[in-house]
């Protein structure tokens, strides 16, 4: 029933024995009570959108004060006046590098000083937290250093072929002019498959967030010789398959452990990962 299905919602089970369809429905998501936290407001709850706009607001007043003024106004309505509040911060940051590096610093600050953290119960400010990391979820480096060849030449799989020179290039155009693809991204691709010297990223240091996304740019890197730092939550299966695919190739895998190990390619993907909102 209808009133059942309320209840359920609220977080209580309605008597099974009714049979009704209320199995149906999402399961309500986990609330998330450690690590990194939004702002707790006066009432005691914790809104996305208030924590949101004063980060907003803060960096806005680096360089404009009539702007973070009428961000911090517009909480009522946020949701349908941000894409031109933000537009206009964008406009106002792009006059120089100096006014960009205010308006970063000045939303990281606020963002720093106003969040909370949440550890073993105990709430303290962000900025703390950071400052004195937990004895009990230190974390360990795993690294793995591959024995392949550095790439030569730039090719993509595409449809059961690969293209490369001018066949990638012309691939590449056709994309940009039906609309799948920036014109300037383009003919940057272009230009790097022309320059086969910039596939060389020895000596180069990349840091992946959400390093086991499929669509990401891992094996790529590590395929032309540069060092990722990888992050991504922990995943035995999905680990290992990146640590295997890093041994075949000429970079350096370094990513976070929860505890010591032996080193083995099972070892290391049973302890590989680490969720940045929580493991601190």
């Amino acid at each position: 029933s209808f009133s059942d299905c309320l209840v359920l919602l609220r977080g209580k089970e309605p008597g099974r024995a009714r049979g009704h369809n209320c199995h149906l429905l999402a399961p309500m998501p986990t609330i998330i009570t450690e690590g990194v936290q939004f702002p707790s407001g006066s009432d005691g709850k914790r809104s996305t959108i208030a924590g949101g706009v004063a980060v907003w607001a803060a960096a806005a007043r680096a360089v404009s004060a009539p702007l973070a003024d009428e961000m911090a106004r517009s909480k009522p309505t946020w949701r349908q006046a941000y894409p031109q509040l933000i537009t206009r911060l964008v406009e106002e940051q792009a006059y120089s590098t100096e006014r960009a590096i205010a308006v970063a610093e000045a939303g990281l600050a606020a963002l720093h000083s106003s969040f909370e953290f949440v550890r073993d119960g105990n709430v303290m400010p962000l900025d703390a937290a950071m400052c004195a990391p937990s004895s009990a979820r230190g974390l360990h480096t795993g690294t793995v250093t591959g024995a392949g060849e550095v790439a030569t030449s730039f090719a993509v799989p595409y449809f059961g072929d690969t293209l490369s020179g001018d066949a990638f290039a012309t691939q590449v155009m056709a994309w940009a002019e039906y609309g799948a693809l920036e014109p300037a991204g383009a003919r940057a691709l272009c230009e790097v498959s022309r320059r086969p010297e910039w596939l060389d990223l020895r000596g180069r240091t990349f840091v992946l967030l959400g390093a086991t996304a499929e669509l990401g740019p891992l094996h790529f890197l590590l395929r032309c010789g540069a060092t990722v730092v990888a992050i991504a939550r922990g995943s035995p299966a999905k680990w290992k398959e990146m640590i295997l695919q890093a041994q075949t190739t000429p970079g350096s895998l370094v990513f976070p452990l929860s505890k010591a190990t032996d080193g083995s390619v099972t070892g290391l993907s049973a302890a590989a990962g680490a969720d940045l909102l929580t493991d601190t």
